[in-house]
């Protein structure tokens, strides 16, 4: 009876000193005595910078510019005879020869579409029908529309920036694009909105491989991914 007692006595103390404390991720420590240690975390540091390096797959920065005059105020809206001569709280920039839109005034003879002869930095002339009451009244403004060759010579300015996936043209897509709307050499995958139009242009620098060249795309279409709520395409052509 005490040999039994004894050799039960020895298993307990056997298993007791074979034992170690576990901690809260239920492996064994590694010392006895030890505290829990608690589960290792990612630094907030290296969070934030993974974060900032992707916008997941939409990684591309693209600068999307438009070329569209302001309107410019009009302070001053009188004729003589059959000529109109309006004057500009801003100096116009414009050439004689340029075809500007006048809008706003009454009576509503003065607007369109003119020819304009400029007369001053803040003013030009124009002609009209002979019978219209001088001066014009209304809130008037004038809209650069074209050089006198029908071309648009505006400046280009920044519209918004946003993010992009590009995606790869396939050759036969290249071929059924530019039978259509023309050079097709890049697609990328944007978020839908609805205020960019064929009219702008994006400028856009890879993000690899490092320093690569800044290109500046014609949008030569833009297309509803799927159903058109979350994403749609730009479909651009690099100007040469």
């Amino acid at each position: 009876m005490k040999l039994i007692c004894l050799t039960f006595a020895l298993v307990l103390f056997v298993i007791a000193a074979g034992r170690r404390p576990m901690n809260r991720g239920g492996f064994v420590s590694s010392r006895p005595g030890s505290r829990p240690s608690s589960p290792r975390s990612i630094p907030s540091e290296a969070i934030r910078s993974m974060a900032s390096a992707t916008i997941g797959p939409l990684r591309e920065r693209l600068l999307i510019q438009e070329n569209v005059p302001d309107p410019i105020s009009v302070t001053s809206l009188t004729r003589s005879s059959t000529t109109a001569t309006a004057v500009t709280a801003t100096p116009h920039t414009y050439a004689t020869g340029d075809y500007v839109t006048v809008g706003g005034a009454t009576p509503t003879g003065y607007n369109g579409k003119v020819k304009i002869t400029v007369t001053g930095a803040s003013s030009f002339t124009y002609p009209v029908n002979g019978t219209l009451a001088t001066p014009a009244t209304g809130t008037i403004t004038v809209t650069y529309f074209s050089n006198a060759q029908g071309q648009r010579v505006v400046g280009w300015q920044d519209f918004a920036t946003i993010w992009g996936e590009q995606l790869a043209v396939r050759a036969y897509e290249k071929l059924q694009v530019q039978a259509l709307q023309g050079q097709l050499d890049y697609r990328f995958r944007v978020f839908a909105r609805g205020d960019l139009t064929k009219e702008m242009r994006a400028i856009w620098t890879p993000q690899w491989p490092p320093a690569s060249p800044q290109h500046t795309l014609e949008i030569h279409g833009i297309v509803p991914d799927g159903d058109g709520r979350q994403y749609m395409f730009l479909e651009c052509g690099e100007i040469v």
